[in-house]
């Protein structure tokens, strides 16, 4: 296996940069990487006029850095807010482009009808509820106030759609900071000391938060979105979407870990309206790529057997804490053979992937998420050209752990 380094190492290989670029920074995210990360393997692997595709778009950095450097772009991506973000940050910002006069109005209807229609405390405890049965994602004034944002979003009739999208996303992207949760890699209540001060207002947030857009809508100059529009194929990278149709793959798919993708945004897909209740978080578990232990069900697909894959199961299940650990790394490869076999299918003879991976490791059981990948990409057809060093990592337990790129080609 070749290896080699390369000048994308350190944070640029996660999504910390993006926070300080507008639009990246609507709604900051956990995982992912940064645009300029990105840009640098758009420019070294692909050119204008082709089409770039990702299998686990998250919030869009490589459709819109894609779009901004003239090429097509396509992508998969199962959580619905997630496809909302992208969808927000690539033709619904053109389109609000045109009129951002009309987008500060919107704006200001919205927060004027939510501060003259309050919502009272006792039926907000009860919408909270009748989602979350005795959760409690908000309390007190942040509850009252962050739905009447969301009843008057709701009964907003605006006359461009896409500003209706804007302030949806604006929603989506102050809801964990206006809540009792956390996010921490995974979604937590709040210690004692990360409490937010009793005078915080998701109203004033809100407000800010739409100051912050109409500024860097302001300031396009600065980014860029491009100009074509990206095409989602599927929602799922796991079905059949295509054939023969890019020229390049970039993508980081989840890691194998302990992550719930779906629970970590239950706040967002909630306020959103694409949930009623966490138990529409089940649906799209089911079909998304497992990647936490909270994923795992007895709905799940049955994996297919990876004789690599399973001699680490087979220890895991003599020491994990948890029995759905070794069913995890079960699934977890199967569903990698999925997407993989996907990506093959529709890449263009001699097109290049890129793939973002990191190994993990559960009860003392390195899993080289990185090995196994590779030894599936090459059993599907793949051609492994070199694989590069982006940073160190560790686990919660201490244990050193990597993230590398791996260049394939069809």
């Amino acid at each position: 296996m070749k290896q080699s380094s390369s000048g994308h190492e350190g944070l640029h290989g996660t999504f910390a940069p993006n926070r300080l670029e507008g639009i990246h920074r609507w709604y900051p995210y956990v995982e992912g990487f940064s645009s300029e990360f990105v840009a640098s393997l758009l420019e070294e692997f692909g050119e204008a006029g082709q089409t770039v595709h990702d299998p686990f778009a998250g919030t869009g950095t490589t459709v819109c850095v894609a779009l901004d450097m003239g090429m097509d772009s396509t992508y998969c991506e199962i959580n619905p807010f997630m496809r909302l973000v992208i969808e927000t940050k690539t033709r619904a910002v053109r389109s609000a482009m045109e009129d951002l006069h009309g987008l500060s109005e919107y704006f200001d209807s919205i927060i004027a009808h939510a501060e003259s229609n309050p919502v009272s405390e006792e039926s907000a405890i009860e919408m909270q509820r009748d989602a979350f049965g005795n959760s409690h994602l908000f309390s007190g004034r942040s509850l009252t106030e962050i739905l009447a944002i969301r009843n008057s979003i709701n009964l907003s009739d605006p006359e461009c759609l896409e500003f209706g999208q804007l302030a949806r996303l604006a929603l989506g992207s102050i809801a964990v900071g206006s809540s009792d949760m956390i996010r921490r890699a995974d979604l937590r209540i709040r210690r004692p000391r990360e409490l937010n001060d009793p005078s915080h207002s998701p109203l004033n947030a809100y407000r800010e938060k739409a100051i912050d857009m109409l500024r860097d809508l302001g300031e396009e100059q600065e980014y860029g979105i491009g100009t074509g529009n990206p095409e989602c194929l599927s929602n799922s990278a796991l079905v059949p979407h295509g054939e023969s149709s890019v020229d390049l793959i970039l993508t980081s798919p989840p890691y194998v870990n302990g992550t719930n993708y779906f629970r970590n945004t239950k706040i967002e897909l909630w306020l959103t309206g694409y949930i009623d209740s966490a138990d529409g978080l089940k649906k799209l578990r089911d079909e998304a790529m497992a990647a936490g232990i909270n994923s795992i069900s007895k709905r799940g697909r049955k994996p297919s057997t990876i004789q690599s894959v399973e001699k680490i199961a087979t220890a895991l299940d003599e020491v994990a804490y948890d029995k759905r650990i070794p069913e995890l790394v079960r699934r977890y490869f199967s569903d990698t053979w999925l997407w993989l076999e996907n990506s093959y299918n529709l890449l263009k003879e001699g097109g290049i992937v890129v793939v973002d991976i990191g190994d993990s490791v559960f009860s003392k059981v390195h899993i080289p998420a990185d090995e196994l990948l590779l030894e599936i990409a090459e059993k599907v057809g793949f051609r492994h050209i070199e694989t590069r060093h982006v940073r160190d990592r560790h686990s919660n337990d201490g244990t050193p752990l990597k993230q590398v790129l791996h260049i394939l080609s069809r």
